[in-house]
């Protein structure tokens, strides 16, 4: 987030300035779709753009799905890009994040749904000090185990335990999540264009 930028409130495509909400709850709406098994592709382009999308709201799918494609390469280059492995899983640790957002900032999340933009959201979380609840947690699963020596015997088995209790169930999913919206929106162009 560049401070002397205007946030992204839109995507361009095919002549057309599509108006996006990018409220982060939206977006992060989106996300969990795509990893949703009860929806077939088709139906996951449509509730997404429906979503997203507040104009142009009689389109194409080859339109639909490029636009949702569009908006998600977006958020990717505003996103830090790492190769790390993931530490978090807004999912999983929405408690978490929830509690870090009102200790440090004294934003109720649930208050903010449909107020505060993803990239604003994406901000505040990678300000959160120390001292909160996720921030811990992420220091706990990326922590690496010493090496054992005759002194360290209890912090090894301690440290052990919490990557236990702390584990992510997600992290295959997290880590291609990206891939995976390339690759359907791909799929429903390639099925449009076969109408």
């Amino acid at each position: 987030m560049l401070l002397h930028e205007k946030m992204i409130d839109s995507i361009e495509y095919n002549s057309k300035t599509f108006s996006v909400d990018f409220s982060f709850n939206k977006i992060l709406s989106v996300y969990e779709l795509f990893k949703d098994d009860d929806f077939d592709d088709l139906e996951k382009i449509n509730i997404a753009y429906d979503i997203l999308v507040k104009n142009y709201k009689n389109v194409d799918l080859e339109t639909k799905s490029r636009v949702i494609d569009a908006i998600f390469k977006e958020i990717q280059q505003k996103k830090s890009s790492s190769d790390k492995k993931p530490s978090f899983c807004f999912v999983q640790d929405a408690n978490y994040i929830f509690s870090s957002f009102y200790k440090d900032y004294g934003i109720d999340l649930i208050e903010f749904q449909d107020k505060l933009h993803f990239e604003k959201f994406i901000a505040l979380f990678g300000g959160l000090s120390e001292k909160t609840i996720i921030k811990k947690i992420i220091d706990i699963r990326t922590k690496p185990l010493p090496v054992p020596n005759k002194h360290n015997q209890g912090e090894i088995v301690n440290l052990q335990k919490l990557k236990l209790i702390y584990r992510l169930e997600i992290e295959d999913e997290e880590q291609n999540e990206q891939d995976e919206l390339r690759k359907l929106a791909n799929s429903l162009i390639a099925f449009s264009e076969t109408r």
